[in-house]
């Protein structure tokens, strides 16, 4: 098996330490599932490396540089900033974001929700989140399905169903927001046009 490692070069990291455990984390996401945070712990010389194990994790999970498979390796971890992260990243797949709309932290839940690669049935389940902060964020967005956006306007939360009439008003007029297509490569036919 060849692993191309060069991509780790492109990062400005804070530390040679940053640069040790972002190494070892992606070592471990293509080859060993055995070395993981709780590896970490084992030893007292390692525990220190703990929070720079954490810090290159975010920084991994947050760049455009990273791979699915070293994506897949972090959506593993426990540590919410990562998951968050992870669940934001265009090339997290579905089964990653189906996995981490699970999640018992509301910020992971609302990080899937503005992926553009959520699943149709995961963002049906999201507009039901117990999390008035993760049925908003879904509000938000233009590229939702109408009928999820009509569900959202009806929500009991009044600043959740508030955000997604606004969000089919601005369509029906027209206004796309820069930078947002539709989701899973779909158009959508609101007031007429084609988005």
């Amino acid at each position: 098996m060849s692993i191309d490692l060069s991509f780790i070069l492109e990062y400005n990291w804070a530390s040679s330490t940053h640069l040790k455990e972002a190494l070892r984390i992606t070592l471990s996401a293509y080859i060993d599932d055995s070395v993981s945070k709780a590896s970490l712990t084992e030893s007292g010389s390692q525990i220190i490396n703990c929070r720079e194990y954490i810090e290159a994790a975010c920084c991994l999970a947050g760049s455009a540089l990273t791979s699915e498979p070293i994506l897949a390796y972090l959506a593993k971890m426990g540590d919410v900033r990562v998951l968050a992260l992870v669940a934001e990243h265009p090339q997290s797949n579905s089964e990653m974001l189906t996995q981490l709309a699970k999640h018992i932290n509301p910020d992971v839940r609302a990080a899937v929700a503005a992926n553009v690669n959520c699943p149709i049935n995961v963002l049906y389940d999201l507009s039901r989140d117990s999390e008035a902060d993760v049925r908003y964020m879904l509000a938000e967005d233009p590229r939702l399905p109408i009928s999820i956006l009509e569900e959202l306007s009806m929500d009991e939360n009044p600043y959740v169903a508030s955000r997604a009439s606004k969000t089919m008003r601005s369509l029906s007029q027209g206004v796309v927001v820069e930078g947002h297509f539709p989701r899973h490569d779909e158009i959508q036919k609101v007031g007429g046009q084609e988005l």
